[in-house]
């Protein structure tokens, strides 16, 4: 490990501690159980001369940066542990040599492996010596302290840190064991995911028009009206013929165009959008939005007409059998027994407009419903729903894109 840029993981963090002949210096976020033994092996050899420097917390665990098993190697072999909280950047001093190094949160991404990926900076003598100076000013040898004119004993380190006792230890492990962390090969796969898909309820309400139906009452339903058209009248009467212009079909195909364009259904799971498509997907659903406000418009103008229109032919053909057999509601309100053309009809509007909707409750109803939702943790790491998804999106290259997000298995 010569080069200037090069790449640091616990694998190669732990191979340089256990060459260290007189000093361990060990500054980051947290650390694994790998680099805890390594240090763990030297414990007797160089015991006071050992610095370990960690955000000893619940955080840095969920995180990935280390383990609980790391923390409790270290108080196993006796080990003194300094905490600095919200530590995010790393240093390993092993003798005379030293790096500085960005702490790989397992979380998001998988270890360095190779220098083709580096992480980490081979520092300088003398960066070395400011570091110990800094950090770990009672690591420096005799003849360091000489060269900086450094005093320990006087001159404390820099950095404020805490000394971490071994109970706190013991309840953070508890802690950890009742909320352990994600398993991260998973989690990182389902970071890919997540960045890429988001489930959409999209539907268009109050709409169909044409799909409006009202009960007629049954006491309209009387002798002389034929069966088809009673059993037709019973399941409901349509407020607008089906092939009405203002039906609102074009609406309704139209919303199903865009759910069909930039969504995709996953079989018991809902329906999923790529976000690289939002942009499109919100202006498509601005477009209709206005053309429901024209159609909005065309309504107020038409549509009072058209319900009057669709009363008065069913006015049509209840009529005559109401004014043979009326019923008794209506004889009730009238001298004698049969009603008059004129009392029939009037009592028929009545009825009617009693039951057929308002136009315009009808225009108040109509709105287009789109929600975004992010997709949670138990359902992205489904293993059907992740094969679904590719499925339903089969010109995504996921292979690809779980290489370049470090998603496969970090268990190298």
């Amino acid at each position: 490990m010569n080069n200037i840029f090069t790449c640091m993981n616990p694998d190669l963090i732990a191979e340089c501690i256990k060459l260290a002949k007189f000093r361990i210096v060990y500054i980051s976020s947290s650390l694994n159980e790998v680099i805890a033994s390594a240090i763990a092996s030297k414990c007797t050899e160089l015991k006071d001369d050992i610095t370990v420097i960690l955000d000893v917390s619940e955080t840095v665990c969920h995180f990935g940066y280390g383990t609980a098993l790391g923390y409790e190697l270290l108080q196993e072999a006796e080990i003194e542990i300094q905490r600095v909280e919200n530590l995010r950047i790393g240093c390993l001093i092993v003798d005379h040599a030293g790096w500085v190094f960005t702490p790989t949160p397992l979380l998001l991404e998988a270890d360095k492996v190779i220098d083709t990926q580096p992480n980490a900076i081979k520092v300088l003598p003398e960066q070395i010596l400011m570091l110990l100076q800094s950090a770990a000013p009672k690591q420096l040898t005799e003849d360091e302290k000489d060269d900086t004119d450094c005093d320990p004993d006087v001159m404390p380190a820099s950095i404020k840190t805490e000394q971490v006792s071994k109970q706190e230890i013991i309840e953070l492990t508890q802690k950890l064991e009742k909320n352990p962390p994600q398993k991260f090969d998973i989690s990182r796969k389902v970071n890919v995911f997540n960045t890429m898909i988001e489930f959409v309820e999209l539907s268009l309400i109050g709409a169909s028009v044409s799909k409006q139906t009202v009960r007629i009452p049954a006491k309209l339903l009387v002798g002389g009206v034929d069966k088809a058209m009673q059993s037709k009248l019973r399941t409901g009467y349509s407020v607008l013929p089906k092939d009405s212009k203002l039906s609102g079909k074009h609406l309704n195909d139209r919303v199903n165009d865009v759910r069909n364009t930039f969504t995709r259904s996953i079989h018991r799971f809902g329906r999923v959008a790529l976000k690289d498509k939002r942009k499109h997907f919100d202006k498509a659903l601005s477009e209709i939005e206005a053309e429901i406000e024209q159609f909005q418009n065309e309504l107020r103008e038409n549509l009072e007409g058209e319900l009057d229109k669709q009363k008065n032919e069913l006015a049509k053909a209840l009529i005559p059998a109401i004014k043979d057999n009326p019923p008794l509601e209506l004889t009730g309100q009238i001298p004698g027994d049969k009603p008059a053309a004129e009392q029939a009809e009037r009592y028929m509007k009545q009825e009617l407009d009693a039951v057929f909707p308002k136009a315009e409750d009808l225009i108040k109803e109509m709105k287009l419903h789109c929600v975004f939702k992010g997709v949670t943790y138990e359902t992205l790491k489904n293993e059907e729903f992740q094969t679904l998804v590719q499925q339903e999106f089969p010109l995504v290259p996921w292979d690809r894109m779980f290489r370049e997000f470090n998603a496969i298995s970090s268990n190298k």
